[in-house]
């Protein structure tokens, strides 16, 4: 449990080639880089969350697509589930809504956060359940579904519902190196002046044990490579633009602490 944040990095790294990773770097097509919580832990009280997606669709050049957004309790995803809210507990269907990409992000390469979406959980999701339940918290799963042409990309949010009293808080990107369009290869690094959060939890033998959350960084760009994409705050990597330099182009970087906590920071070069 102590380690299970660092595992499931490692994991990652393990199970993609160099080339997989530079590939998983490039944008082009239309993805969706993560999710933004305003508040990833939350009490148990009918919270309001607000989530931003962070996408990129730098390739179609601005477009309409539409968001279907649904919530549940969690129905196991971790352990093989699909990732559906049918007959999960708690269902709510969130809000049904399309986004115009030119005018969100036109500015930035058509990269970067869309709006916000409130999503209120249920009250008493954790009413009768065990101790060790309510205090490492249950997660309300919030499910995107983005239409994109004649292509469905689902991904998901989790939010943890818990009687921790110190919940759990985004980490924070206080800037990123130096960039330019004149030049192919250029340092990349990000500076996180804040330390990772140490947390309470009780292990399966009922005991309370202290963790300390796993920074890691996600790296994407939209010309070139980016050397190693994945990385874990403190190592710096390289940006490697095409031999003919292009007239613009975006670096976006996420942090992530492992659980659930995520910032991003962009720059258009």
């Amino acid at each position: 449990m102590k380690f299970l944040n660092l595992f499931f990095l490692m994991v990652l790294v393990s199970s993609c080639g160099d080339d997989d990773f530079k590939k998983y770097a490039a944008l082009s097509e239309f993805r969706v880089l993560g999710i933004v919580s305003d508040t990833p832990e939350v009490d148990d009280n009918n919270a309001t969350v607000a989530l931003t997606p962070i996408v990129s669709d730098v390739k179609q050049e601005g477009r309409e697509i539409s968001i279907k957004v649904e919530a549940c309790l969690d129905p196991g995803i971790a352990t093989g589930e699909e990732i559906t809210c049918s007959g999960a507990d708690h269902y709510q269907l969130v809000s049904e809504t399309t986004a115009d990409l030119n005018a969100l992000l036109g500015a930035t390469l058509y990269t970067g956060a869309i709006g916000a979406i409130n999503v209120t959980i249920p009250e008493n999701i954790l009413a009768g359940r065990s101790i060790f339940e309510q205090f490492n918290g249950l997660d309300y799963l919030v499910i995107f579904t983005f239409s994109v042409g004649e292509s469905e990309i689902v991904t998901f949010k989790r939010i943890r519902v818990s009687t921790r009293v110190t919940k759990n808080s985004n980490p924070n990107i206080d800037s990123i190196s130096d960039l330019s369009i004149t030049s192919n290869e250029q340092d990349l690094s990000a500076v996180v002046s804040e330390n990772p959060e140490s947390f309470d939890f009780y292990n399966l033998t009922g005991e309370l044990e202290q963790a300390r959350e796993v920074y890691y960084l996600s790296w994407f760009t939209s010309n070139g490579e980016i050397e190693s994409s994945q990385l874990y705050v403190g190592e710096s990597t390289s940006l490697n633009l095409a031999n003919t330099l292009p007239d613009e182009a975006v670096v976006i970087v996420l942090l992530r602490d492992g659980r659930g906590g995520v910032d991003y920071f962009l720059k258009k070069l």
